[in-house]
């Protein structure tokens, strides 16, 4: 994906030592690791841990083979990337792995910076596949899909590190009568336009949906709803100033602004759905105390 986000990638193995040597290696490569042992996985959900990549090694008192089947069989781990590490060298343990749907396998012990750069290589060809399943094509904004599939990641995340995040939801005001006024094609260059009015807006670490119709989420990470509030108020003071349509021709200027609610994890919400949720009730406080503002989880001010 375009933005840059921390991968989390987890190390099946009962080798603490090897577990501990992968953490060092691959956190000084910028990546979120954990370890698991195969123990644990017999009592806890994968899909919990919300992977990026999953390494583990393929002998252990649960099967390597085993896991591997049941990430497969997991909805929201289908598409990540599974490496086998193991002691054999042999070619009918690496045949059979490749058969099983294992992305790669390699052996023990690792040279660390090829293993580096095939991790590297399969989040960029990853990156390609979510850019082209994950991102609305009027808008080049993430979708609604993404946003299912990434926000409870992202919750997940937050709590783990003991951190807040806002989610937002805007809406244009008034945009059925843009579009009854001057016609769906100029409402197009008008969303295009405040599609990137708001990627300019916030940090390149934060998220930007289209949520459906004129409406966009945003998610800002590792942030306060103090800021989030006035990262979108100085967005309603540039589109005030700056017009988001213009034909000189014609003498045609069109300046938009947006409503918006705001919703703060963990302190209004602390699971994805019920976030959204009061974001939303905010969003239709905005609306109904007069459009262009933003306003707060919990407040109607």
């Amino acid at each position: 994906m375009a933005q840059d986000k921390l991968r989390r990638i987890i190390v099946i193995d009962d080798d603490k030592h090897f577990v501990g040597l992968l953490k060092y290696q691959l956190k000084d490569a910028g990546y979120e690791v954990e370890g698991i042992s195969s123990d644990v996985i017999l009592t806890a959900d994968i899909a919990d841990y919300r992977p990026d990549l999953v390494i583990c090694d393929l002998v252990m008192p649960v099967p390597g083979m085993d896991i591997l089947q049941h990430v497969k069989a997991t909805p929201r781990l289908r598409q990540v990337p599974f490496i086998f590490v193991s002691a054999y060298h042999d070619h009918e343990h690496k045949i059979r792995a490749y058969l099983s749907g294992a992305d790669d396998y390699m052996e023990k012990p690792l040279h660390f910076p090829v293993l580096r750069a095939k991790i590297s290589g399969m989040f960029k060809r990853l990156e390609m596949i979510q850019d082209d399943i994950f991102r609305d094509p009027m808008t080049n904004l993430y979708n609604r899909r993404f946003l299912e599939h990434e926000i409870p990641r992202l919750v997940s995340f937050h709590q783990r590190h003991d951190q807040k995040m806002v989610v937002g939801i805007l809406d244009i005001d008034h945009f059925k009568r843009v579009n009854d006024t001057h016609g769906h094609l100029i409402g197009d260059i008008i969303l295009e336009n405040f599609a990137q009015s708001v990627q300019e807006a916030v940090r390149a670490s934060d998220y930007v949906v289209r949520f459906g119709g004129e409406e966009i989420v945003v998610i800002l990470t590792n942030s306060e709803i103090t800021g989030a509030k006035t990262t979108l108020e100085r967005l309603l003071e540039r589109l005030d100033k700056d017009p988001l349509y213009e034909n000189p021709e014609n003498d045609l200027t069109i300046h938009i602004s947006f409503s918006a609610g705001l919703a703060e994890f963990p302190t209004h919400a602390e699971n994805p759905k019920e976030l959204l949720k009061q974001a939303d009730v905010a969003l239709y406080a905005a609306k109904s105390a007069g459009r262009r503002q933003v306003q707060l989880a919990g407040s109607s001010r």
